[in-house]
């Protein structure tokens, strides 16, 4: 999670409710607080001010705004900090999810679409706030349109996308039309990244659901899959695991020269 903490104070000696003058009828305080939000970046704001009695004109503003706040310190400033990330849990933990292919491609497209519409909003209310990695070829005009959704991020010519995938929760494979393998799946794989996809792309894989892969039938599976993954880490390491092995095992250049040399 990605926090911003705001310090605000009216004790000002210089200009006093310097952050309760008005601007276009809104007080400075709210009118920060607006550009703040408009930030794709950050989960959470958090203004942090003063124990000083006058102080409580701006908590009242925060809490009309429904805005967070934390009361510390008249004298420390770095411990009013310090207090407040600990209180509200910022913290570097990765709420990656990644989606791979070549996104100017309709199927790809819809996914995406459709993950970011459909998908993360109901993440986000059961308290996942997840950050969408989209690597893959893609038009400037779609990157665009796709990079305007808070949280979502548009790569394109990734030569190694295992760097842009550590720590990533899975990758989806969220197609509901689907044709032959899915190449983003054996990449996932390869990578040991935890895979989740449509029952419609496990349809010509040869692999064991559960050990391998997680298939999901419907939207609410595919999120449940995703929580599976975020809250156990013994899961989401076997996922890993299984399916990093059985690629080596059985799509090295090596193993794929033998199978040709049986058909001929």
């Amino acid at each position: 999670m990605i926090g911003a903490i705001i310090q605000a104070r009216c004790e000002s000696a210089r200009f006093p409710n310097k952050i309760l003058f008005k601007f276009k009828n809104k007080t400075l305080i709210e009118v920060l607080l607006s550009r703040v939000k408009l930030s794709k970046l950050i989960d959470k704001i958090v203004v942090v001010t003063s124990n000083d009695k006058r102080n409580l004109k701006l908590i009242k503003i925060l809490k009309k705004n429904k805005i967070q706040y934390f009361v510390g310190s008249k004298n420390n400033v770095l411990q009013r900090y310090f207090l407040a990330a600990k209180k509200f849990k910022f913290n570097p933990k990765n709420n990656d999810v990644v989606f791979i292919g070549n996104i100017n491609y309709l199927p790809n497209k819809i996914a995406c679409y459709e993950f970011i519409n459909k998908i993360m909003p109901k993440l986000k209310e059961v308290g996942l706030n997840i950050n969408f990695k989209i690597i893959g070829k893609t038009s400037k005009l779609l990157k665009l349109s796709l990079s305007s959704f808070k949280n979502v991020n548009v790569y394109n010519n990734v030569k190694f996308p295992e760097n842009l995938c550590k720590n990533a929760i899975c990758g989806i494979s969220n197609l509901s039309i689907a044709t032959g393998v899915q190449n983003k799946i054996l990449e996932y794989m390869r990578i040991g990244l935890p895979a989740i996809i449509s029952e419609k792309c496990f349809y010509s894989l040869n692999f064991k659901k559960n050990k391998h892969i997680l298939v999901y039938k419907n939207h609410s599976q595919l999120i449940k899959q995703i929580i599976k993954l975020k809250k156990s880490k013994k899961i989401a390491n076997k996922i890993s695991f299984n399916s990093f092995a059985i690629i080596k095992k059985n799509y090295t250049w090596e193993t794929s020269l033998k199978k040709y040399n049986n058909l001929i």
